[in-house]
């Protein structure tokens, strides 16, 4: 689903990004593009280099870049919930359709399968499992059933009915087909 979101941590160090300030300063490297926030940010503290004014704390500068990671984490986190929403927002006129999907996630509540094509995924509720009561085993992270024997894994596809859909909330209730 979210791979493209990476984490995003500022620092001094070694970087490509400023080395024509390298012998001045501490340099900036990004395990991902820069965000306007953080462009202002480094032009800023880049000026201010660039006009001999070299006193400059390191501390106060580590400070500020773990505060701009920290920023930076949390407009992803909330970018990745917005878009949740929406998309639970459009899944609610599919409701009581069947889709194909996939296990992502397994507790000892239910399983969490992403439907495939919508990239988002909802709760199948250990007690709407079929046929038996299912019970969690947490060393080899699956559901099996006590009577059966029926193992939920993770990467199983699985056919699920969407049954409910709150989008404020960004929860999807699933049930098996």
């Amino acid at each position: 689903g979210y791979d493209h979101f990476k984490k995003i941590t500022y620092n001094y160090k070694k970087s490509k990004y400023y080395k024509e300030v390298s012998e001045l300063l501490y340099e900036t490297y990004f395990d991902k593009s820069l965000t306007k926030l953080s462009q202002v940010n480094i032009s800023l503290i880049k000026n201010i280099i660039n006009k001999g004014n070299l006193d400059i704390n390191k501390d106060k500068i580590e400070e500020i870049c773990g505060e701009m990671s920290e920023l930076e984490r949390n407009a992803e986190k909330s970018s990745r919930q917005v878009v949740q929403q929406m998309i639970c927002h459009h899944l609610k006129k599919y409701i009581g359709h069947e889709f194909s999907s996939t296990v992502t996630g397994i507790t000892d509540f239910g399983l969490f399968a992403e439907i495939d094509n919508f990239y988002v995924s909802g709760l199948i509720h250990v007690a709407d499992l079929p046929g038996d009561r299912y019970f969690y085993d947490k060393d080899a992270n699956l559901l099996k059933g006590k009577r059966t024997g029926r193992v939920y894994r993770l990467g199983q596809d699985i056919k699920i009915k969407i049954m409910n859909v709150l989008p404020s909330e960004r929860k999807i209730t699933l049930v098996p087909c």
